[in-house]
């Protein structure tokens, strides 16, 4: 579908973008706050700022990246300012001293940390490691998403990597 056809923000041509591009916006936006309900309500968000900023779109890009920016933004935004829930929504009791755990819970255990650990990434380490990792992108798209260069891309997931190492070695995980 064209996106010319959405500058006139006809409601049609918007819920044409919804049911293209929803499905992948909540998969970016579920990787950074690993919540439903809050992956529904920054979708929500970014979407009305889309529709409100559809003359902004340039022509020359691509429409998903263009996007992609608004739901990455919203979305740091959102666990900016609610910092502390996701840290506490990250810890993970730690039952090991009762019972030998289940793999899945060790799984768990590993994914919290992680996810604790990525929330001391700068922005752009934790953009790329969750692109990579999670979404897996390749170098060459996570430059075109975030518009950088590959080789930058490649330096950034490195230093992504060596930091979780030495916050999850820290941790002794």
């Amino acid at each position: 579908m064209p996106i010319n056809d959405c500058y006139d923000k006809t409601h049609e041509c918007f819920e044409k973008l919804i049911n293209t591009y929803n499905v992948r916006l909540m998969k970016v936006i579920g990787q950074f706050t690993f919540s439903n309900e809050h992956t529904e309500d920054i979708l929500q968000e970014v979407w009305l700022k889309a529709y409100r900023k559809i003359q902004t779109f340039k022509k020359e890009s691509n429409f998903f990246t263009w996007l992609y920016r608004i739901a990455i933004n919203t979305t740091i935004n959102f666990l900016k300012k609610n910092k502390k829930n996701y840290e506490e929504l990250c810890d993970i009791p730690d039952n090991r001293k009762t019972y030998e755990p289940s793999e899945e819970f060790k799984k768990q255990q590993i994914r919290g940390e992680i996810v604790k650990a990525s929330q001391h990434l700068k922005k752009n380490q934790r953009e790329v490691f969750i692109l990579r990792q999670y979404d897996n992108r390749t170098y060459q798209e996570i430059s075109e998403l975030l518009g950088i260069s590959v080789n930058n891309a490649k330096t950034t997931y490195f230093y992504a990597l060596e930091k979780l190492k030495k916050f999850l070695k820290e941790v002794e995980l």
